[in-house]
């Protein structure tokens, strides 16, 4: 917009719109849904400060690292909550619609995994959320590294996160051991009894020597 007097702003002129949303906890799952394609197990929690109460019909969004979570059609999640630090928020509810969605690469943005849910029944209030995404609710991608900083949360009316830990998601599969002789998913019980038989006999070879 211009006058005869001032002239159209530049685009870096124009303010941001909300503040950005600051994130307490990180990503958080239990010990035993930290393996890819996993239903998950326990419940699924992240702790943010956003600047903005998010009001009824507001949207929360995590992106996580592309693939960490599977796809969910936005819908019923029963079980999940959102919990507010100090001034409650007991009638908001975040049973309504989550989802999942795998974004794809644009530009010189990478591909990431995007998780929605929305605020129903109440707005939030602006201190500390806890989200906590019911067990079953999510299931777990491809197994991965962890991240230093490859969550972030933004809600419909505050600006994304500067980005938090994401936990690493292992392919289910133990190591094996390094203890020489000891069973492990590599090695036959076959081997196991020939590499056992073998320090008996020296044992008795020691002994009678």
């Amino acid at each position: 917009m211009s006058t005869t007097r001032d002239a159209t702003p530049r685009c870096g002129d124009v303010p941001a719109l909300g503040g950005v949303v600051t994130v307490g906890t990180a990503l958080t799952l239990v010990n035993a849904d930290k393996i890819g394609g996993t239903a998950t197990s326990g419940v699924v929690t992240i702790v943010f400060s956003p600047v903005n109460p998010i009001p009824i019909n507001g949207v929360i969004t995590i992106n996580v690292p592309h693939m960490f979570f599977a796809t969910r059609a936005s819908g019923t999640a029963t079980g999940c909550t959102i919990a507010c630090t100090g001034t409650a928020c007991t009638s908001a509810v975040l049973t309504t619609g989550v989802g999942v969605a795998h974004v794809a690469a644009s530009g010189t943005t990478a591909a990431y995994t995007q998780v929605t849910a929305i605020v129903t029944g109440a707005a939030t209030s602006g201190t500390a959320v806890t989200v906590s995404f019911a067990a079953g609710i999510l299931t777990t991608g491809t197994p991965q590294a962890a991240t230093t900083a490859g969550v972030t949360v933004s809600t419909s009316v505050d600006q994304a996160s500067v980005g938090s830990a994401s936990p690493a998601l292992s392919n289910g599969v133990c190591p094996a051991s390094t203890t020489p002789g000891a069973p492990n998913a590599n090695k036959s019980p076959a081997s196991f009894l020939y590499i056992s038989a073998s320090f008996v006999l020296a044992f008795v070879f020691a002994v009678l020597a």
